[in-house]
């Protein structure tokens, strides 16, 4: 009869089976590029302009700068 850590192990092998690791997702990383494609669209639909694209995203726009310079955004 199986014991409950064969039974575990057999899943956890059909479940990297099924999900192999190299499939495993960086969600802080997908979130940032979601984030900054984001800003970098509202501002293109904006004609650049800080606030309209704030409202765009729903957010305050000294928090979009903040934003913009986190992801190096900001015109020189």
């Amino acid at each position: 009869m199986n014991t409950y850590k064969e039974e575990q192990d057999y899943i956890w092998n059909a479940l990297d089976d099924i999900f192999p690791s190299r499939l495993v997702v960086d969600l802080n990383e997908q979130i940032a590029d979601l984030e900054r494609s984001s800003i970098v669209n509202a501002l293109d639909a904006c004609g650049q302009n800080q606030t309209k694209a704030a409202k765009m995203l729903s957010v305050g726009r000294t928090a979009l700068i903040a934003k913009m310079k986190k992801y190096d955004l900001l015109l020189k």
